[in-house]
């Protein structure tokens, strides 16, 4: 069952109840006072009635000379009386001490045992509601002295018309409160529905978010309550689009290195396999040929080995915490040379250094991958005997770190491509030289999480400068 409709029948019945207790308690209250003017009437009527008896009894005994008038005239005398005074909403009854009846018009007196033992043994007047032949009569009683003899009148009224006009009344309060009830019920429900609007229309985007629309957002329209929520419901929206998206980005990330890698992959060990084939199956090898097919086999394992370490460095710098420390770049210059130095002198090529004195904010390891990469390409660019050159400089703050080499160079195209993953402008010499196409690429994400900028000016047929501009950490000593 639904908000509005839980809200609607609760509703429904509270006021019901409320606007039916009202109601009886509203028509009991104005039984009562009429059962009470009634009562009052009644008794002035009692009261007027003997009167009259006690008027006319002295003053039959006036008439007659007699100070006591007798029993029979006393009977005669009431007889008239009473006839005179009926009629058929009113009934008149009165006893002598005897309790002999004079005269009765009241039928119901003979139910009445407790009634007039009460009048008959008290000198005050008491009234009683009886019930008799499917009426109600009100039937008052007290005792006088008459010509010497105590003699007990009773009063009757009918009231069943009061009594018809409250079960009348009632089922008038029933009705009007079941109206009232639903009309008030019915007002409640469509204003509460009005109001449980938007309550809906979040209902219905966090729906759409939980099947995956993510930028869904929720209009935030309503109430003070209405608008909170909607803005809580739109952070939470705002934080899951995030995290998704992050997760997205590891997923495809993880992706890209998978089908990479397994595209590179292919390469190198087709080589391997194809020369271990002939290693294993040709029976009159040569020396020269198990050094020449070995010595492929050994390169092709370690391109193999750094093109796996490269593009898992990739993957790390898209998404991976970086550990950012102030450190010296003349001490990462140096670490650099003593590494890169042999395979320089194994080439037969010169390389030259440099450094400013000057602390970068930077992590360690990747910022060092991203200068062996630079300088590592310079190299794979040059021919015997060539020089590459990095040099540093500074200005109003910022670090201009420049890689030049005077080797092939490359053309506008190839420099439109260049940080592409897996692309090489020269092919054929990039794979003899254990390239992998991912220096570069490798080069512009790290770079991007330095808050770096790389800059490639190239001649093709004259070489290459690469420059890396980039925000200082101050002094070494500062």
């Amino acid at each position: 069952m639904k908000l509005w409709q839980k809200i609607f029948l609760i509703t429904l019945a509270f006021v019901m109840i409320a606007v039916g207790v009202t109601t009886v308690i509203v028509a009991q209250n104005y039984f009562e006072m009429t059962l009470d003017i009634e009562k009052q009437g009644a008794t002035a009527r009692h009261e007027y009635v003997t009167s009259v008896i006690s008027n006319r009894v002295t003053l039959e005994g006036l008439s007659s000379n007699e100070l006591v008038v007798s029993q029979d005239n006393l009977r005669t005398l009431l007889r008239s009386i009473v006839t005179a005074q009926t009629d058929e909403a009113h009934g008149i009854a009165v006893y002598d001490e005897k309790g002999e009846i004079a005269l009765s018009q009241i039928d119901s007196l003979n139910t009445l045992t407790d009634f007039r033992n009460k009048v008959e043994n008290n000198d005050s007047s008491y009234s009683v509601v009886a019930d008799y032949s499917g009426t109600k009569q009100l039937v008052i009683g007290s005792s006088c002295e008459m010509s010497g003899q105590k003699i007990y009148l009773y009063t009757s009224t009918d009231i069943s018309r009061i009594y018809q006009t409250r079960d009348q009344v009632f089922i008038y309060v029933r009705i009007i409160g079941a109206v009232s009830a639903v009309a008030a019920a019915t007002a409640l429900l469509l204003l509460v529905y009005q109001m449980l609007n938007p309550l809906s229309k979040i209902n219905k985007s966090i729906r759409r978010i939980a099947k995956g629309a993510y930028s869904e957002r929720v209009p935030e329209k309503g109430g003070y309550e209405f608008k909170e929520l909607s803005a809580n419901i739109n952070h939470m929206a705002e934080a899951i689009e995030e995290n998704v998206g992050q997760l997205q980005e590891i997923a495809d990330s993880r992706k890209r290195f998978i089908d990479n890698l397994a595209h590179e992959m292919k390469t190198p060990l087709t080589s391997i396999i194809c020369l271990s084939d002939v290693m294993h199956i040709k029976k009159d090898l040569t020396e020269e040929e198990r050094i020449e097919y070995s010595g492929i086999i050994i390169e092709e394992a370690k391109r193999l080995r750094n093109l796996s370490g490269k593009i898992m460095e990739l993957t790390v710098a898209e998404n991976a915490e970086l550990d950012f420390q102030y450190i010296s770049l003349a001490e990462i210059l140096s670490d650099i040379q003593t590494a890169v130095q042999p395979v320089f002198e194994h080439s037969n090529m010169t390389l030259i250094v440099e450094p400013v004195d000057c602390m970068i904010r930077c992590d360690r390891e990747l910022f060092t991958s991203l200068l062996l990469n630079l300088i590592d390409n310079a190299r794979k660019a040059s021919k015997e005997g060539d020089t590459v050159e990095v040099k540093c400089n500074l200005k109003k703050n910022k670090l201009n770190i420049s890689v030049t080499d005077h080797g092939v160079g490359m053309s506008e195209e190839e420099l439109k491509h260049i940080s592409e993953p897996f692309y090489m402008a020269d092919k054929s010499r990039s794979r003899q030289a254990g390239g992998a196409g991912l220096g570069l690429s490798l080069c512009a994400e790290i770079a991007k999480r330095h808050q770096a900028v790389m800059k490639y000016d190239s001649t093709l047929g004259e070489g290459t400068v690469v420059t890396l501009t980039m925000p200082t950490g101050g002094e070494p000593n500062a």
